[in-house]
């Protein structure tokens, strides 16, 4: 954040996705520059679209901005303020822990999760870096899943998926376990990655000696269930 504001960016921040608050738990950082021009544009600046109103209260401007703050309603945005609160008690509680060891302990999750991925035929780690670790699903003939192939496999991720499969094979217990991973993001037009993301609940687990690596094993395991069923969808589809 520091080094951003010292580019001069202007920067979003969440609470959610790492530290699991409510979506939209949002705010915008000014960079000092940017703040000083602000100010002193203020008295030829035009006045604020009067829609801004219904989604934006002068609770949300700083008092350093009062000319944008005059033009806004003054009742309190308790929508965003909870969404807040659902998200600060992870952030403060991860920050209290030292940036060293967040780092190692981020690290070591990475490795383990790597290494079950490395153990599946088809799965394979495509990147691992600040506590996500991407992957690919290969497919028999050796290409690379799709993006839309990826959909199916993560829409059917936080399903039951115990049904898909009624083969030779029985569906293991976590198949019909809703598990929540990544949503699919596009590498190349051939082929996308998965991630596998750890969250401050999980930061926190490992911090205090409580982290289960069988977790993340149910993960992996079915993963490798939906890249079998896949395949057999694709080759039922073939025959016809």
């Amino acid at each position: 954040v520091r080094a951003g504001l010292e580019q001069e960016a202007v920067l979003l921040v969440t609470g959610s996705k790492f530290f699991q608050g409510a979506a939209f738990s949002s705010a915008v950082i000014l960079p000092p520059s940017l703040m000083e021009r602000l100010r002193q544009g203020a008295p030829s600046a035009p006045p604020l679209p009067a829609g801004l109103r219904d989604f934006l209260s002068q609770h949300e401007v700083p008092a350093s901005l009062p000319h944008w703050r005059g033009q806004l309603g003054s009742d309190a945005n308790l929508g965003l303020l909870l969404r807040w609160h659902t998200a600060l008690p992870f952030v403060e509680r991860a920050f209290r822990i030292p940036a060293e060891e967040r780092a190692a302990l981020e690290a070591d999750w990475m490795r383990r999760v790597s290494e079950m991925v490395a153990e599946v035929p088809g799965l394979e780690v495509l990147h691992a870096e600040r506590g996500i670790v991407s992957l690919t699903l290969r497919k028999p003939d050796g290409a690379l899943c799709t993006k839309e192939e990826l959909k199916w496999v993560h829409k059917h991720m936080a399903t039951d998926a115990s049904s898909l499969w009624s083969g030779d094979a029985s569906p293991p217990p976590e198949a019909a376990t809703r598990i929540f991973i990544g949503q699919p993001v596009g590498i190349t037009d051939e082929y996308a990655a998965l991630r596998l993301a750890m969250g401050a609940e999980l930061l926190l687990e490992a911090h205090a000696g409580e982290y289960d690596p069988e977790v993340d094993a149910r993960v992996v395991r079915k993963l490798r269930w939906l890249l079998r069923a896949l395949n057999r969808s694709r080759a039922r589809e073939a025959l016809r």
